[in-house]
């Protein structure tokens, strides 16, 4: 990453993932930091490479809706279908899951 606060940004996200702290909805903090993390030009070049990692295809959408936050992804957020779709992890079989 290009700067201190860009290194900040990502050890926040990274520690709020790594200590399984996910929270239904995204806390004013992390949006910040993955706005934080948009704008640095060597994490985009990594945006641009994500066919090499696995990286949702979907960043630019979900970064584009985060814009709305907190009305996407605050507290009285209900995920759309789209939603859940777009957030699905890439596998190399065929898993299937049930909605209700």
């Amino acid at each position: 990453l290009e700067d201190e606060d860009s290194i900040k940004a990502g050890d926040l996200v990274i520690a709020k993932y790594k200590a399984n702290d996910l929270d239904e909805f995204l806390e004013e903090n992390i949006v910040q930091a993955l706005f934080k993390l948009k704008e640095d030009p060597n994490f985009q070049k990594t945006i641009d490479n994500r066919a090499k990692f696995q990286l949702l295809e979907s960043w630019d959408v979900f970064m584009q809706k985060l814009e709305s936050y907190p009305d996407w992804g605050g507290e009285d957020w209900t995920p759309s279908e789209e939603d859940v779709l777009l957030a699905r992890v890439r596998t190399t079989g065929i898993n299937e899951v049930g909605f209700q």
